[in-house]
Formats: structure tokens, sequence, C-alpha cells
């Protein structure tokens, strides 16, 4: 689920480059410490049983990241196929 997940994010990267913010996924991927903090807040969602893609997460990415809930739906996906793919 999570690869079909990341193969659907990178096919609509492809034809919208990620809504004005050319430099997300590059940001996701030079900063692995902010990756890997991402990841702990995203255990602390599962271990209430609510993935890292609710609404209550990405309402937290959004605003920690300053991203329109869009980029950062596709900002938390990226980060967990990055560094964390235990994460649900």
């Amino acid at each position: 689920m999570k690869s079909f997940l990341f193969v659907l994010f990178m096919l609509s990267s492809s034809l919208n480059p990620i809504l004005s913010q050319p430099n997300l996924l590059e940001r996701a991927k030079n900063n692995p410490n902010e990756g890997l903090k991402l990841c702990k807040k995203f255990k602390e969602y599962n271990a209430d049983n609510k993935s890292a893609t609710s609404v209550k997460a990405t309402n937290f990415v959004s605003k920690k990241n300053k991203l329109s809930l869009v980029n950062a739906e596709f900002y938390s996906i990226y980060v967990i196929g990055l560094y964390c793919p235990e994460i649900y």
C-alpha cells in the first residue's frame, strides 16, 4: 500500500510540480534530522491508532513547515518513504 502511495505521489508530482513548492522534496531529502524528528511524531500518532496521513497529522506538518495541506500530505508521504517506512 505504501509503495502504491509513493508511486502515485511520484506520478502526480511529475504532472504538477508540487503546487509551487519546487524545493519541497529536496528539503525533505537534504534534512534527514528533520525527517527523523517527523518520524518520531508519526510514531506517536500511530500509537494513538492514527495514521501519519490523518487530518490531524497533516495539519501538524502543515503548520510546522508552513505548507498547504496538500503539500504537507505530499511532504509527509515522501518523508515516510525516505526515513520511516514502518509508519502507517
